[in-house]
């Protein structure tokens, strides 16, 4: 397996394995739900196995409840969740000893959307949505 490769190459590494957020509020926010509690699971099971090598930055409670987090495709974090996931991640390397800084360093702010693109994908999305709302 790919952590005991890593380990044998570098007996002193240490992994940080990312919880996955719902990020989802709508329609699909159940099968999603699901689908992020197992990701988020095996990566929590990959910690308990690997102890003192792998270590969890859990993203749930920072990104899960605030929309502001995720980007208008409604799946991947925005600027202002990137920025939140790098403080979590700064957040553990301090706690493990291995960084002193808790504040990232944006030395450009992110861009969500392209307004053009972001409104047709919005349209898309919607009607996708209806779709899938009549069948329910």
């Amino acid at each position: 397996n790919i952590i005991n490769y890593i380990i044998s190459v570098n007996p002193d590494v240490v992994i940080l394995a990312q919880t996955l957020y719902n990020p989802r509020t709508d329609l699909l926010a159940f099968p999603f739900g699901q689908a992020t509690k197992r990701v988020s699971e095996g990566v929590n099971e990959m910690a308990s196995v690997y102890p003192g090598v792998v270590y969890v930055v859990d993203t749930i409670p920072k990104m899960s409840t605030r929309a502001e987090c995720v980007a208008m495709d409604g799946i991947h974090p925005s600027a202002v969740g990137n920025e939140e996931i790098a403080k979590l991640v700064l957040a553990k390397l301090y706690e493990l000893g291995l960084g002193s800084n808790l504040t990232p360093v944006v030395n450009t702010m992110g861009i969500d959307q392209i307004p053009f693109v972001s409104k047709i994908l919005k349209a898309m999305a919607d009607t996708f949505y209806h779709f899938i709302s009549i069948f329910k």
